[in-house]
């Protein structure tokens, strides 16, 4: 059996421990790495693993049978055509979540002490936070905004219920939703969507959710609003973003995700309202020890045939 992996960027958290290469062997699985994959290799591949495979991909797998991501988000593939081609999918839900809610409370806190002029030193001094005073506000009395019920928002609640009980969230379904606070629907929160102080973006991205947060949205917040996106990129019009916040019409972004390639270069990395972050809202060292656990077991059920027993099965 043979599998192709995409965890090859020479990095602790993409690069797969030699246990698990160990363990995935003991199997009876073979496992390469997809870059340096030959044809036939490719057209012989049963499992894949990680995180870049996109439906264009499954051409050169026709005998693909199961992919299994090393990420939550899946929206760089087709269902549709997965199911066609009766290839099992499952991610790697309930690894990263705690690690983006705390990473997102991490920004919260750093914008609610204004730290984030910190690395001016020009802006270092009492005098220039006296003009931020009122937005000194204790996290007790911040209202929080939440786009998304899914894991990262359930762990996000439970983090920062510890310290505010004003949060509320947005979610299509609104009777479906189990959340026992506040809850409004997406048509109903523009209306009173610039009473909240953090606007927090946990969506997944699909043809509702695609652009969401453009200027319409954004003109509706507050000066004093912090807008966080620990969901996907797309979600945001970026450039509308960009113009709120440097007209001083909202009052900062933290982001863990963008469209944007050369994000060095761009303005807003010397931008103090912008806190920006290289996507790893997730990442901790516990990764792989997660994994390990969740991926042998579901390679396990793989070769015994046991498909309804994978763990964070999607398809």
């Amino acid at each position: 059996m043979n599998i192709l992996h995409d965890f090859n960027l020479g990095l602790k958290h993409f690069t797969i421990p030699e246990n698990l290469l160990n363990e995935i062997k003991l199997y009876g699985f073979n496992i390469k790495d997809y870059i340096n994959a030959s044809e036939n290799d490719k057209h012989n591949c049963q499992i894949f693993f990680g995180n870049r495979i996109t439906t264009s991909d499954l051409v050169q797998m026709p005998k693909l049978e199961y992919i299994h991501l090393g990420c939550v988000g899946y929206n760089n593939l087709d269902t549709e055509v997965l199911k066609r081609k009766k290839i099992k999918l499952t991610n790697s839900s309930g690894i990263v979540e705690r690690s983006m809610a705390e990473t997102t409370l991490a920004a919260i806190l750093w914008f609610n002490k204004s730290f984030n002029f910190l690395n001016n030193t020009q802006n270092f001094s009492r005098e220039f936070f006296d003009d931020y005073y009122d937005n000194f506000i204790p996290i007790s009395k911040s209202k929080l905004l939440i786009f998304g019920y899914g894991k990262v928002s359930c762990e996000l609640i439970k983090l920062v219920g510890k310290l505010t009980k004003n949060i509320t969230v947005v979610v299509r379904n609104t009777k479906n939703c189990s959340y026992s606070g506040k809850i409004l629907s997406p048509f109903s929160v523009s209306k009173n969507i610039n009473e909240y102080n953090y606007i927090i973006n946990c969506l997944p991205l699909n043809s509702m959710s695609k652009n969401y947060f453009d200027k319409d949205v954004f003109k509706k917040m507050n000066s004093k609003s912090i807008y966080i996106n620990i969901g996907r990129s797309g979600t945001t019009v970026f450039n509308d973003l960009l113009h709120f916040v440097k007209k001083n019409k909202i009052r900062g972004a933290y982001l863990d995700v963008y469209e944007i390639n050369d994000i060095i270069n761009n303005q807003i990395i010397k931008d103090d309202r912008f806190l920006i972050s290289p996507h790893i809202s997730g990442w901790t060292n516990e990764y792989w020890e997660k994994q390990f656990k969740l991926f042998v077991n579901n390679l396990n059920c793989y070769k015994s045939g046991n498909y309804n027993e994978l763990l964070n099965k999607i398809i």
